[in-house]
């Protein structure tokens, strides 16, 4: 559930998120003109926290995974020397097949 107030002259949005090493965390953001405009950058904040697309340690969902998340986002692979075979079916829906070979010609993989 998203909360709304007011401080000063601006607006904020706060929601509960789930605890981090057993401590209660709140996401916060103020600094709205209107009521309106912080309830709907609270609720966009909120779809992006319940789908995992938060960047801020203090957001996180599993707070307990976000060391190795944030090491694979700033480090990405850029060069596979293992050899590998990926398998796609001819009713695979979850991933167009172009991406899929596009993938495979950068790095290398047999499709």
């Amino acid at each position: 559930m998203i909360n709304i107030r007011k401080r000063g002259s601006a607006y904020q949005y706060q929601f509960e998120a789930e605890p981090i090493d057993g401590k209660r965390k709140q996401i916060t953001k103020s600094g709205f003109k209107t009521k309106n405009e912080a309830y709907l950058a609270g609720m966009r904040a909120y779809n992006n926290y319940i789908n995992g697309d938060v960047k801020e340690e203090s957001q996180m969902k599993y707070g307990k995974y976000w060391d190795y998340y944030e090491y694979v986002e700033n480090n990405p692979i850029t060069n596979w020397n293992i050899k590998t075979s990926i398998l796609y079916g001819n009713k695979d829906n979850l991933q167009d097949e172009s991406i899929i070979k596009d993938f495979c010609n950068n790095y290398n993989c047999e499709l």
